[in-house]
């Protein structure tokens, strides 16, 4: 999805500023953001943060509440930024979002469904296997999401 706004992490996290700034990004278009969608990596680089007595950090109050989801995609797996390689040479991202605003579309060729029956008769069973083509987008990219970007 193309204009999105975003927000650079700057590197290996040491709090929770980076997700503030970028809920803060969306809050200044007025709208609040709902949940966050990010690499299971990153969310444990996070998850694994302490503060100067070693007690484990929380996240800021703005963003305690936000609904993470952990996903391991490729869109969300450790991607090269353009014109920003890092010591490792790679980077992850995370998504913020009013996730309300997101929705999915189904090609014209709608659903296909097929009947098999060929190991499955043996054992007096039917299975079917289906097949769809949609796309993802947002009604308000450039206003209800952030892209946190340059996690590593």
């Amino acid at each position: 999805e193309s204009g999105l706004l975003t927000q650079t992490a700057s590197g290996t996290p040491t709090s929770y500023a980076g997700i503030s700034k970028a809920a803060a990004l969306i809050r200044g278009q007025s709208v609040e953001p709902t949940g966050m969608v990010w690499h299971p990596g990153t969310m444990a680089e996070y998850s694994q943060l302490v503060d100067t007595l070693g007690q484990p950090m929380r996240p800021t109050p703005d963003v305690a509440d936000l609904v993470t989801n952990a996903r391991d995609s490729a869109l969300l797996n450790y991607q090269v930024e353009s014109g920003t390689a890092l010591s490792g040479g790679s980077a992850s991202s995370a998504y913020l979002g009013d996730w309300s605003y997101m929705f999915i579309g189904m090609r014209l060729e709608g659903i296909e469904v097929t009947v098999l029956v060929e190991r499955l008769a043996e054992f007096l069973q039917i299975g079917f296997l289906s097949r769809m083509r949609f796309s993802i987008r947002s009604f308000w990219p450039t206003k209800a999401f952030c892209r946190l970007y340059d996690i590593t």
